[in-house]
């Protein structure tokens, strides 16, 4: 048994968490959400899944509408099921001093130590379900959760974007063009290199915001569940021209920074031939044995997705 997890114990964790994040609405996700999601290699994803199938902890259907869901709600789901849907049996047979089988007809001086560790970590698995972990990664992303001291990575706390662009073209030209998955993936990739130029403008030793990949995903929103995030006002709530997108993408840059957003977009008919786009969100950073600047690091944030608003104006007119 080891302390750390696997890759596949790993990706299999994620994967479930994806899986708890959809049950709060009744959805599925879908290989390419789970990927996008939670960095979850796409070669590698339905193997994963497909884990906690074999398991009993998530079902699959197939067909355009189909997906992976969990079997139950994430409280009654243990921990301790998951890790070993992609680890095995966290128990050993191996003498805890050496290579060969254990055997208690000649039980090393370790054994009944080793015995009562191993029996700990299983005991705090089963004591904690998905939903725990969910609570958590929820305070994570809102910025409300102490990091330990103990953490590998550093996160900083989310960055608030708060941004809108008026464009001389109808609502239902930007809906169509935002909608695309691959329309904003593009986009986003030459705006994170346009900042990156930024960054070495600004002569200060930050890591690069260069792009070496980039998954995205754009999902329709309902006004019910994007409720608190847009503050509608007398006009908008009275405006059935408004449509709302889910926007989510992480980009994991040649530095090895790890740059993820949540994203809610509003699409607004002004008249026929002008809309607005309002995006309210968050960029969060994780950062992987490298050092930066808080400070500049959210002026980077604002200044990317400003960058991105334009781009979009300037494609779609």
């Amino acid at each position: 048994m080891n302390l750390t997890l696997s890759k596949r114990g790993d990706y299999v964790v994620r994967s479930a968490l994806s899986l708890a994040r959809a049950y709060r609405d009744g959805s599925q996700r879908k290989i390419r959400e789970v990927v996008a999601e939670m960095g979850v290699p796409q070669t590698y994803a339905s193997q994963i899944l497909n884990d906690l199938v074999k398991t009993g902890i998530a079902e699959s259907k197939s067909g355009k509408e189909g997906g992976y869901k969990l079997t139950k709600a994430p409280t009654q789901i243990r921990m301790l099921d998951i890790i070993e849907a992609g680890e095995g049996t966290l128990t050993t047979d191996k003498c805890s001093l050496g290579d060969g089988p254990c055997r208690w007809d000649s039980v090393c001086p370790l054994h009944d130590i080793w015995y009562s560790a191993t029996k700990a970590i299983r005991q705090v698995l089963e004591n904690m379900t998905l939903q725990d972990l969910l609570d958590k990664d929820v305070m994570l992303e809102s910025g409300n959760f102490v990091v330990p001291e103990s953490t590998h990575r550093k996160t900083r706390q989310n960055i608030v974007i708060s941004d809108w662009i008026q464009i001389e073209t109808s609502a239902h030209a930007v809906i169509d063009y935002i909608k695309s998955e691959s329309n904003l993936s593009e986009i986003f990739l030459q705006c994170l290199k346009d900042i990156d130029s930024l960054r070495v403008s600004l002569d200060v030793l930050l890591p690069s915001w260069g792009p070496n990949k980039l998954d995205c995903v754009v999902k329709p929103a309902t006004k019910d569940a994007v409720i608190g995030i847009f503050k509608e006002g007398q006009k908008d709530s009275q405006n059935s021209d408004i449509a709302y997108y889910s926007i989510s993408f992480e980009a994991v840059t040649v530095s090895n920074l790890n740059i993820h957003s949540d994203l809610v977009g509003k699409v607004i008919a002004v008249d026929d031939d002008r809309s607005e786009l309002h995006v309210k969100g968050s960029v969060r950073i994780t950062e992987h044995n490298v050092s930066t600047n808080e400070d500049i690091e959210s002026k980077l944030a604002t200044a990317f997705i400003r960058t991105v608003l334009r781009k979009l104006a300037e494609i779609i007119e």
